[in-house]
């Protein structure tokens, strides 16, 4: 199966298994989850980074969801990171609480287990969290005109190589989820920098989570992570010390997207597939730890302005397949959204 005969799922995979991606494959302990060499999102020539483009496209149309290598993700910075985000969650819980994201203003800071569920859902996860976003000041003019999501970070007391780190580490993720999403801007009719201002005053989040092993006394349906997609353009999922990713294949069975070393999951988010007229639908994910111990991992959910309008592009409609999304603002849609997943905003 050539590439460019591939038109449904299964030729996709088929194709990938067969080797005829050039930038892609299965592992043998993998086989359900197409792995991409990104190292070509690096080059100078525009053509080699086409060239990648176009097998990534034909993989989120057909197959929705893919992890990388060769990401350009310093290895000594993951482990510096790794350190200290365990080191954080070992905190008693009152030091943890005093972060809490009720207290930020601007939706920063711990999340204990319990306190958020996925949209739609009565259940609680199982999971802990700390939640860090851009940097702003509190005299950058948003932050004076109190628009949501924009504000300083919080952080623990005494801590600042913790502080350090993970801004590295965001500083990291952002700039490979946006190669990634310059990638996704050719595959959608535009240039490759077509994100770029909007990236300019992103709310692009980093999650810091801990789960523990899923309790047997779980309520009905209860687990680390509810069933849910992400808010926008692509998330990138570092399972740091186990697996736990499930993800939810498009015939609606469902697999475990198990660790893959120095590697990240990649899933579609909601902006992505409005950008697409549902031709690229978000990737529908959740997190069970299924092991005896705890579970660390970062999400880094890279999401466009608050002000950015997210209509279906040109690329994407015609005569016989109109619009099938309503325009939104990514703030308008991030606020819905939180406004039903987080207990604190439920509370004021």
């Amino acid at each position: 199966m050539l590439i460019n005969e591939v038109n449904t799922t299964e030729e996709c995979l088929a194709a990938i298994a067969q080797g005829n991606f050039r930038h892609a494959c299965f592992l043998d302990d993998h086989p359900h989850m197409p792995l991409v060499d990104f190292y070509a999102a690096f080059s100078n020539d525009a053509e080699v980074r086409l060239g990648l483009a176009i097998e990534l496209g034909l993989i989120c149309r057909h197959v929705g969801y893919f992890s990388i290598r060769n990401h350009g993700v310093a290895r000594t910075l993951l482990d510096q990171a790794q350190d200290e985000i365990e080191r954080f969650f070992r905190l008693p819980f009152e030091a943890k609480n005093a972060l809490h994201i009720g207290g930020s203003g601007h939706h920063r800071g711990y999340v204990p287990c319990g306190e958020e569920k996925s949209l739609h859902s009565s259940t609680p996860d199982i999971k802990e969290v700390f939640d860090i976003a851009r940097e702003l000041p509190v005299d950058h003019p948003k932050v004076m005109a109190k628009v949501p999501f924009h504000g300083p970070n919080v952080w623990p007391d005494d801590a600042p190589a913790f502080k350090t780190r993970m801004n590295a580490l965001f500083d990291g993720l952002l700039g490979l989820s946006a190669r990634i999403s310059g990638l996704f801007a050719l595959c959608f009719g535009q240039q490759e920098d077509f994100f770029d201002a909007t990236l300019r005053e992103h709310l692009c989040e980093m999650r810091l989570l801990k789960y523990p092993p899923q309790p047997e006394q779980a309520m009905p349906g209860q687990i680390g992570c509810g069933e849910h997609t992400d808010y926008g353009i692509v998330s990138l999922l570092w399972q740091i010390d186990r697996g736990g990713v499930e993800v939810q294949r498009r015939d609606g069975a469902w697999f475990s997207a198990e660790r893959i070393p120095e590697t990240f999951v990649c899933v579609l988010g909601d902006m992505t597939a409005r950008w697409t007229n549902g031709a690229w639908p978000a990737t529908v994910h959740r997190v069970v730890n299924r092991a005896e111990g705890e579970r660390h991992s970062v999400a880094f959910f890279c999401d466009p302005s608050y002000d950015c309008l997210v209509e279906p592009l040109p690329h994407f409609v015609g005569p016989d397949n109109p619009p099938r999304f309503a325009p939104i603002t990514m703030g308008a849609h991030m606020q819905n959204g939180y406004d039903g997943s987080f207990q604190y905003r439920a509370t004021h």
